[in-house]
């Protein structure tokens, strides 16, 4: 056994915060913590050491961070919804909460500028006015996007109205394709309602990304025929896969969780290795060089592979048009560099980075990458499906997990990306979702008293 580090969690029970080790052992990395009141714990975080250790020390090699103002918001809209997930982890429909106004939108709004705020709930699109609250958005110089389980854009003239008011990139609930995953997850039946939803994006043109929810021996079986559905299919421009959280409602237990190792392996075989866990861990070292150079703040808890379309249904990787492998070791001299804080740092692997893209294959990937890099440096904008000028070629694959309290960590929540926006400011969202599920527990306790979310 290795000791990894020392870090706090929280007791997954009573959510007390706690003392906690990370450890390697037997290939494995686990969470060890201790309880007073409910005694040991201990969760696998990852079942491939060389994998996550080795993103982690990476990661952490280069101090990945960015200002919080240039981050995504996450924006409660409302806590009503026209379903009931059994896994709701922010409680829709139990959760007491008081929708802002227009008013209380643009008050909340009015010192910000080129952010992406994510219209969340409950379900967003049970507000009649939300037509208006995009409006505003845009007006404010925001970038407005939609999380939603989609059933009300199966009305296209809908659809359209959103559109004409400004809404710029959707994310759709999506969980596969078969009835009885959704039964289990979203309580009803909904594969017609989530393909229709989707031709209806299409026809409009609206860059879309679907949010997929991985359960173990559910539906993990689904991930590839999901994956090979958005290929052909230009408005779909990402594909998330974010593991089963027990947090909310619930309704799984922590076994049905699924590690992102687990979740890249169910493609390495289907793509004949082409997505492989090598692929990922060598293009995520990249990306966070890239996070490093452009001053971005993100979670090493959220990985990526890119791909472009090609002409017949096909793809090719971006490892497959520039030289990734390649540029492994020049990532490892620019952590070093880094840490020594050395002034070469930059130029040296920029000049190294410029080296090997020197091929024709290489010069789509370099285009988007600069497209990027342009938007954030000089305009300072966040990245937007719809606007940012990358090719709707480009398609990117996610994978995920939320901090939860079984593997919650502080450490890593401290470098989250994304904010949560109240009426009383700003939030880091694992704190806000760790708040939540406080309040959720309270509640269960205390029935009568309900579940109190404070943003308006």
């Amino acid at each position: 056994m290795q000791r990894v580090k020392e870090t706090e969690s929280v007791c997954p029970r009573c959510l007390h915060r706690i003392p906690a080790v990370v450890d390697e052992e037997g290939g494995r990395v686990l969470m060890r913590k201790t309880c007073p009141d409910h005694g040991p714990i201990t969760v696998v975080l990852s079942s491939r050491s060389w994998y996550y250790l080795g993103l982690a020390d990476f990661y952490r090699g280069l101090a990945i961070g960015g200002k919080k103002e240039e981050l995504e918001y996450n924006f409660y809209v409302t806590m009503r919804c026209n379903i009931n997930c059994p896994i709701c982890f922010t409680n829709a429909n139990v959760t007491k909460y008081a929708d802002p106004s227009l008013e209380d939108v643009g008050a909340m709004i009015k010192d910000m500028h080129g952010v992406r705020l994510c219209l969340f709930g409950g379900e967003p699109t049970v507000r009649k006015d939300l037509p208006d609250i995009i409006r505003l958005i845009l007006r404010s110089g925001n970038i407005p996007v939609l999380y939603t389980n989609g059933i009300k854009l199966e009305d296209c003239a809908y659809l359209e109205e959103l559109r004409d008011a400004g809404l710029e990139e959707v994310h759709l609930q999506f969980d596969g394709f078969e009835e009885r995953v959704y039964k289990v997850l979203r309580g009803k039946p909904m594969v017609a309602s989530k393909t229709k939803a989707l031709e209806n994006l299409e026809a409009l043109g609206i860059p879309t990304v679907l949010e997929y929810t991985v359960a173990h021996d559910l539906n993990e079986d689904q991930m590839v025929p999901t994956f090979e559905y958005c290929i052909p299919r230009p408005h779909i421009r990402g594909l998330f896969f974010r593991s089963y959280v027990v947090m909310g409602k619930a309704g799984l237990e922590h076994a049905s969780s699924v590690a992102i190792e687990d979740m890249i392996d169910r493609f390495d075989e289907s793509t004949g290795g082409r997505i492989s866990l090598r692929s990922v861990f060598e293009l995520q070292r990249l990306l966070y060089a890239f996070y490093k150079l452009v001053h971005l703040r993100r979670c090493h808890y959220s990985q990526y592979t890119f791909m472009y379309r090609t002409p017949g249904g096909g793809y090719k990787l971006v490892n497959e048009l520039f030289d990734v492998h390649g540029i492994q070791t020049a990532l490892d001299a620019f952590r070093h560099r880094i840490r020594e804080g050395s002034l070469l740092a930059i130029p040296l692997f920029l000049a190294q980075v410029a080296r090997r893209a020197a091929h024709p294959r290489s010069l789509r990937f370099i285009r988007d990458a600069l497209s990027v890099m342009t938007g954030k440096l000089v305009k300072h904008e966040m990245f937007s499906y719809g606007e940012s000028g990358v090719s709707d070629r480009l398609f990117i694959v996610g994978f995920g997990a939320m901090c939860e309290p079984y593997s919650f960590d502080f450490q890593v929540a401290d470098a989250c990306d994304r904010l949560q926006l109240t009426d009383e400011g700003t939030q880091m969202m694992p704190y806000a979702h760790l708040e939540l599920e406080r309040r959720s527990l309270e509640a269960r306790e205390n029935p009568e008293e309900g579940i109190w979310l404070s943003c308006g």
